[in-house]
């Protein structure tokens, strides 16, 4: 996938495609529909390709930077699932307090039509866009004949209780614990990556070495312990190696910096400085503080043999890259 950096008026390289617009957070279900839909009708003219227009930083970090919630997919792994999805170019738009201030004409004309010369555009049926979110589907309809583009307007994606899937629900079952629920949702188990940093090795001392990450610009599960899956992008040859993950403050140590600590199942070697992912498949129990070292490696014990045969039982996350 090519990755093109945009400016509203300023012509983009690689224009007249078939480009699906929103942020993409999560790249869940009702996305992945929007991407299919931009990939049939790419292949459909025979000579464009599918691209998205994305805004990066997100922007309610830039307009609510106080109360802006945590992100599903930062950009590498956004990248990365777009990849996944078959999108051939992904348009990347900074979101800045100016650009917030275009108009929904403005970004008609001077983003659509001057800078990606879209030759069809895709988008959620709830999509708006321009100063104060004036714009909408509806907008587009009126505006795409005189600018010479398609428009196709996807409808929502419903789960089984008819509830549209939507980056929003996702991050409250996360941040709630359910995160299997969630994984649902998107398609794949919710993942957080990052560089292990050296800790304080007490895992280690207790007979479970973990591999320690901050990922301050994710979104955080519920404290607690899970079952999931770790890929190190060194060794792609691994794939998904199953992993007992701790996410929390570390109360048995009177901790207060929150942390995920992930133990690596069938695992022998040292992860400092690697860039590894972390998917989270069930929640096993709370975070708490034990009586003693004892009852706490019983408890670790318990998670893993969980956690073994959790990953017998659903098997690793897809991935295309593997």
């Amino acid at each position: 996938m090519e990755l093109v950096r945009v400016q509203p008026g300023r012509p983009a390289s690689r224009q007249g495609q078939v480009v699906a617009l929103g942020n993409f957070d999560g790249v869940h279900l009702g996305h992945q529909r929007l991407l299919a839909v931009a990939g049939q009708t790419a292949s459909a003219t025979g000579d464009a390709r599918s691209a998205v227009l994305t805004f990066e930083p997100h922007p309610a970090s830039v307009l609510r930077p106080e109360s802006a919630p945590g992100r599903l997919t930062p950009l590498r792994s956004k990248a990365r699932k777009l990849a996944e999805a078959g999108v051939d170019i992904l348009y990347i738009q900074r979101f800045s307090l100016a650009f917030s201030s275009l108009t929904a004409d403005a970004f008609m004309e001077d983003v659509l039509a001057r800078t990606l010369a879209a030759r069809h555009v895709v988008v959620g049926h709830d999509f708006r866009f321009g100063t104060g979110r004036a714009g909408d589907a509806e907008g587009l309809a009126r505006f795409a004949p005189s600018a010479g583009f398609g428009l196709t307007v996807v409808d929502p994606v419903t789960d089984d209780a008819g509830v549209a899937f939507g980056s929003t629900a996702i991050r409250k079952a996360i941040s709630e614990g359910r995160v299997d629920e969630a994984g649902q949702a998107l398609g794949a188990p919710f993942e957080v990556e990052g560089r292990v940093r050296r800790g304080e090795t007490r895992g280690r001392r207790l007979g479970f070495p973990t591999a320690n990450l901050l990922y301050l610009s994710q979104l955080a599960p519920l404290d607690g312990v899970y079952a999931g899956w770790t890929w190190i992008e060194s060794q792609p040859e691994r794939g998904w190696l199953p992993a007992a993950i701790s996410t929390g403050t570390r109360p048995q140590f009177a901790g207060t910096t929150r942390i995920l600590e992930a133990h690596v199942l069938n695992f022998q070697g040292n992860l400092y400085g690697e860039r590894v992912r972390v998917a989270f498949s069930r929640r096993l129990r709370p975070e708490r503080k034990f009586a003693s070292s004892n009852a706490l490696i019983s408890a670790m014990s318990q998670d893993v043999s969980r956690t073994r045969a959790i990953a017998a039982e659903e098997g690793p996350p897809r991935d295309t890259t593997s």
